[in-house]
């Protein structure tokens, strides 16, 4: 948070760390502030927020809205939250939004608080299975 402070255009990235932060400790309040005050199409910010608007509002257009946005930002990151392809045992390297290096990353720092929403990831199969056969 000082850093942000320092640099609140934040120049070095420090939301991204800060974000997974909060989500491991469930502070989704402060989670979605962080969101609002610093809006884009990264992988951790949208997926984060279709999570936050899970959570907060359940199954319904607010959350589906969201998750239809992360989706089309990065179609790789439904595919590591599910389990269907292994999460590789790499250290976080540079990606590019869109990309699987980016939907690996993302899994990897967020996949616990998916897995402690209740319903979550069964609302994201759904979800994407409903996506493929429409």
């Amino acid at each position: 948070r000082e850093l942000l402070l320092l640099d609140p255009d934040d120049h070095q990235g420090q939301r991204f760390v800060l974000l997974r932060l909060l989500m491991s400790f469930d502070r989704d309040d402060e989670a979605a502030s962080l969101i609002e005050r610093y809006p884009d199409d990264m992988a951790d910010t949208l997926y984060t927020s279709a999570l936050l608007n899970f959570r907060r509002h359940g199954r319904g257009d607010r959350a589906d809205r969201a998750l239809k946005k992360a989706l089309r930002n990065n179609r790789h990151v439904s595919t590591y939250l599910l389990g269907q392809v292994p999460l590789p045992s790499i250290e976080p390297m540079p990606f590019s939004p869109g990309d699987e290096m980016e939907a690996i990353n993302y899994a990897s720092a967020f996949l616990n608080a998916w897995r402690r929403t209740p319903k979550a990831r069964d609302w994201l199969r759904e979800f994407v299975h409903r996506r493929r056969n429409t």
